[in-house]
């Protein structure tokens, strides 16, 4: 039996979520498909749109056979935690074969046929050959796509450039590290800092790399090369601090930085305990070039594949289904009718304007003055200087969205507020996240859904995995622990209509 994974948020499903499926389970040969799902909350940092079952639902339709349950909080956390949060799930499952996602490519790109050329000409890997990353076969390509070995030659050459990046931010030369310091000490942010510092490494297609879709690529590669180098018994070495914590405050921190990442990230390295919950299967990764409109298409360029943030902001609008449908598969038509016809409750990150405007408040009214600009609380993923930031504004009853618009800086993006909004909202501490991560991130394997003609899927899951298997909520509220909580704040979103908090939910089964 031969099994394929698929990261995905599905926030929400659309075309270019059918055609990853298909192209995932036909290139990999894969007799099974599971989605590792985020659940109530998705990594731009706010509650998903529609909520986890009835996108459990969706994904089945699509495709996959199994859904399970992304680890919270990582789920709704950078690119880096969400990447490892989602390998570290797929490894603890033991039955996971392949890992397929999309990223994008410049397939027509004017230096498209020098590239090829330069690439078919004489391959080479930036990894050394005991701990190179293993890539599934590229061979199958959809008839939207032009079948030349020329594209074909592309697409390997660009899988060949996220594998290099993978192990830049991994093994971290020196420099690598030189340019992101530089970078960083001028206030930009985490992900044009570390563009710059991997153009600096030699990778001239850095800001392809840097994209939305490329750069969770390139830490899904990361995180399975972990994996990789310490079954080889390779060190892996310290990562700095240069991940998605960094801010203005680094310019004030000494060269030592083992104390500061030791707060931020936790134990990286793992210990034995936690690498033998992530099973004994080598995953190969599989890349799928991306087709349609870009991450942050906000109106539908193309006529079949709009993106997920055009989808949201058509079904925001009140858009009627004849307007939605060009760009949903058939297998969701009826979902989405119900969607347009507004008897399904849409949340949006201005739902969470009143917990946010209450915990501010609370902080500021409520705390010792000595401690009430210097994260006190502990809240993970805000560092010091952001925190003062925040709370400047601590007096200001607004939205969720505008404050991001007012703390928005060139050191600060968008979705990284919103993150470390949302954490503050949900109280999300940094003692949480090291002791979740110390475990191994995962610390159960979460089911929200599967097919009836499963059965020899679940028995090999259940038969291999390396964690506890949850199916019913109510039966291990200890194990689930602050992600229930974390699910019925996003239920009280919907105050408007009443709805069963997350111990009377049933799984999905179609």
């Amino acid at each position: 039996m031969k099994t394929a994974a698929i990261i995905c948020e599905l926030n929400p499903a659309h075309n270019g979520h059918k055609y990853i499926f298909d192209e995932v389970k036909r290139r990999s040969g894969a007799d099974y498909v599971i989605a590792l799902m985020s659940g109530s909350y998705v990594q731009r940092g706010e509650p998903a749109l529609i909520d986890k079952y009835l996108r459990t639902k969706m994904a089945l339709k699509l495709g996959a056979d199994l859904v399970l349950e992304l680890p919270s909080p990582f789920s709704f956390q950078s690119a880096r935690e969400f990447a490892m949060a989602g390998v570290r799930l797929a490894e603890a499952t033991d039955i996971i074969d392949v890992l397929g996602f999309g990223a994008e490519f410049p397939l027509s790109a004017p230096e498209a046929q020098d590239m090829s050329e330069t690439y078919c000409g004489e391959s080479s890997s930036a990894c050394d050959k005991e701990n190179a990353l293993p890539m599934a076969p590229k061979d199958g390509y959809d008839s939207l796509h032009d079948d030349s070995s020329n594209e074909k030659c592309l697409t390997a050459y660009f899988s060949e450039k996220l594998k290099t990046a993978a192990e830049i931010l991994l093994t971290e030369p020196e420099e690598f590290k030189t340019a992101l310091r530089a970078a960083l000490k001028e206030g930009l942010s985490y992900p044009k800092a570390s563009e710059l510092a991997l153009k600096a490494c030699g990778i001239e297609e850095a800001s392809l790399i840097s994209s939305p879709n490329n750069i969770l690529a390139r830490e899904y590669l990361r995180a399975l090369l972990i994996t990789k180098k310490k079954k080889n018994n390779f060190k892996i070495p310290s990562i700095s601090t240069f991940g998605s914590n960094v801010d203005n405050s680094l310019k004030n921190i000494s060269d030592d930085l083992e104390a500061y990442e030791a707060k931020y990230f936790g134990n990286l390295s793992t210990t034995d305990e936690a690498l033998n919950k992530r099973g004994h299967k080598s995953i190969n990764a599989l890349i799928i070039p991306r087709i349609g409109d870009g991450y942050n298409e906000e109106r539908p360029k193309d006529g079949r594949f709009a993106s997920a943030t055009a989808l949201r902001k058509l079904l925001l609008s009140g858009a009627s289904f004849s307007e939605i449908a060009p760009y949903i598969p058939t297998e969701l038509y009826d979902e989405y009718k119900k969607l347009c016809d507004a008897n399904i409750p849409l949340i949006t990150p201005d739902d969470m304007s009143f917990l946010l405007n209450y915990r501010l408040q609370v902080l500021k009214n409520f705390s010792m003055p000595q401690t009430r600009m210097e994260n006190s609380d502990g809240i993970f993923d805000i560092p010091r200087e952001l925190y003062a930031r925040i709370m400047d504004t601590a007096g200001l009853i607004m939205s969720y969205s505008e404050r991001i618009e007012l703390l928005k800086a060139k050191s600060y993006t968008y979705t990284r507020l919103s993150r470390a909004l949302l954490n503050l909202a949900l109280s999300v501490s940094e003692s949480e996240v090291k002791a979740k991560k110390d475990a191994g991130y995962a610390e159960y394997i979460r089911i929200l859904g599967f097919k009836k003609d499963s059965a020899e899927l679940l028995s090999e899951l259940k038969k291999n995995a390396k964690l506890p298997i949850v199916s019913n909520a109510a039966a291990n509220r200890e194990l689930l622990g602050s992600s229930v909580f974390y699910d019925n704040i996003y239920y009280s979103l919907a105050t408007k209509k009443s709805c069963p908090n997350e111990y009377e939910r049933q799984i999905v089964i179609i």
